[in-house]
């Protein structure tokens, strides 16, 4: 959190709205194992219609396809089609 331009307090902020919204019952990202994303602070939002498992934040998502050259879901590996 504090290497991606951050700082303190904001990444201590971050990890508390974790804390909070995963008391809530808020499912963590499967991508990143966090409820608000580091980069946008963003819940998950993004679902595989297929297997309909997870919500991912979308950030994650696009680095996963970038990352691994194919647009499928992380959880089925069934070909991404967006709700």
């Amino acid at each position: 959190l504090v290497g991606g331009g951050a700082t303190l307090w904001q990444s201590v902020a971050t990890i508390a709205s974790n804390i909070r919204k995963q008391v809530d019952g808020v499912e963590p990202c499967p991508i990143c194992y966090s409820v608000i994303s580091s980069t946008n602070q963003k819940l998950p939002e993004m679902s595989c219609v297929v297997c309909k498992n997870a919500k991912f934040h979308a950030t994650c998502l696009y680095e996963w396809w970038g990352n691994s050259g194919q647009t499928s879901c992380p959880m089925c590996r069934s070909p991404w089609f967006s709700s």
